[in-house]
Order: structure tokens, then C-alpha cells, then sequence
């Protein structure tokens, strides 16, 4: 057996409990995480702030299509212009 951590499970295992934190409706915090976890604190931060980024673009889709993400899809989307 090794004593070297295996990296990628941990920095999933550390990031998914973070996300799970959040879902619940606490307010963890990265500076937190990262002084726990300082070997892999870069990474997760990158993985934060990708999921923040990413979150922030999907809501933003959802509005210029008029929807909500809780909103259910009830039509096609309109078809592109030939001019794109």
C-alpha cells in the first residue's frame, strides 16, 4: 500500500464536500478549505472558482432564453438566423 495520497480522489472528495455545503445552504469557506487541505489548495481553487464561473454562464443562458432553470422547456429553441 502506498502513503502517497492519491490526489485526484482528494481533491474530488474535498471539492464535493464543499459543493454539498453549499447545497445545503451553508456558506463554506475556500480560505478555509485551502488552509486544510494546502497541498491541493491551488486546485481547488481553480475547481472553485470553474464551478462558480460556469454556474454564473448557465444562469446567464437560461435568461437570454427566457427560462429559469426551474422553469420547464415547453417549446424548440428558435432557429438560428442565416446571417450567424
Amino acid at each position: 500500500m502506498s502513503d502517497t495520497p492519491d490526489r485526484p480522489s482528494d481533491l474530488s472528495r474535498i471539492f464535493g464536500e464543499f459543493l454539498v455545503r453549499r447545497q445545503r445552504g451553508e456558506s463554506p469557506s475556500l480560505d478555509e478549505y485551502c488552509q486544510r487541505f494546502p497541498d491541493l489548495a491551488e486546485q481547488l481553487r481553480l475547481h472553485v472558482h470553474l464551478y462558480d464561473a460556469l454556474g454564473e454562464a448557465g444562469e446567464d443562458s437560461w435568461r437570454v432564453a427566457g427560462e429559469t432553470p426551474s422553469s420547464p422547456i415547453t417549446s424548440q429553441p428558435p432557429p438560428l438566423s442565416k446571417g450567424v
